[in-house]
């Protein structure tokens, strides 16, 4: 999943470079050796702290096949970026929430396993004891 434009390093474009995701960016890049990319639906000029590559179409993302996508954009438009990743067998990390409303979610899900590609959902709270209670509680399919 790399080639010899970005040193055969693995490929990871983000969707979105707000903070959360310039703070993802800036982990990778300050812990592992991939070649990062953003995707902009726009060319104002941004603030690029860590030279990372800006990509302007999705034709552009298609023909780059990155490994992975980080979906951080804002929220309305997670559900449209991370369908076209999964549309193109890229993995896909997503910040949450999935999605503002339930639109979309279910050819997401069926993307998502036709494609046989990962996903997961960035969610703070996933060890809270609550959570976990609920995780095993409904595992164990108990009537509430």
């Amino acid at each position: 999943m790399s080639d010899k434009n970005s040193g055969g390093r693995v490929r990871i474009i983000f969707f979105g470079l707000g903070s959360i995701g310039r703070r993802h960016a800036k982990l990778i890049s300050d812990n592992f050796k991939h070649t990062i990319y953003a995707f902009r639906s726009d060319k104002t000029k941004r603030e690029n702290d860590f030279g990372i590559r800006e990509l302007y179409s999705l034709k552009e993302v298609e023909k780059l096949k990155p490994s992975v996508a980080f979906i951080t954009c804002p929220t309305s438009k997670h559900v449209k970026y991370a369908k076209f990743c999964a549309e193109h067998k890229i993995n896909l990390f997503i910040e949450k929430p999935i999605s503002h409303d339930r639109k979309g979610l279910q050819e997401l899900a069926k993307a998502i396993k036709k494609s046989r590609i990962k996903s997961y959902t960035a969610y703070c709270l996933r060890f809270h004891p609550v959570i976990q209670w609920l995780k095993k509680y409904t595992a164990e399919k108990k009537p509430l």
